[in-house]
């Protein structure tokens, strides 16, 4: 049995390609009303893409009522960059110390607390 995937309606899932219908129509008329433009309508929108005018209009009132009109984009949280400052120098009882920029603080008062006894 051979399925057909050529068609973003087949690979993406009915649900999805309609989410993101609505939500490329919503941000046109975003856009739109931030240039001071008059909106799309949506049978511009409908006759511009292709679509069937009723099947925007119920997909657009199902995803509203399912409460799933929000899309939401993965994102990687990654750890903030490696800082390239130089290490502070500090000179204590005769003693050089050289401390990186991310060195913990109560150790380090903890070893010029040594340092000066």
């Amino acid at each position: 049995m051979a399925i057909a995937a050529n068609s973003s309606r087949d690979s993406v899932g009915r649900e999805d390609y309609w989410r993101e219908q609505v939500s490329a129509w919503r941000a046109e008329v975003e856009r739109a009303e931030r240039a001071g433009r008059a909106a799309i309508s949506v049978r511009e929108f409908c006759r511009g893409r292709g679509l069937r005018e009723p099947s925007f209009y119920f997909w657009r009132r199902e995803l509203s009522r399912r409460g799933t009109d929000a899309i939401f984009a993965p994102v990687k949280v990654r750890p903030p960059a490696a800082t390239t400052a130089s290490p502070i120098e500090l000179e204590v009882g005769g003693v050089t110390l050289r401390v990186a920029p991310n060195f913990d603080e109560a150790t380090l008062a903890r070893l010029i607390a040594a340092l000066r006894t």
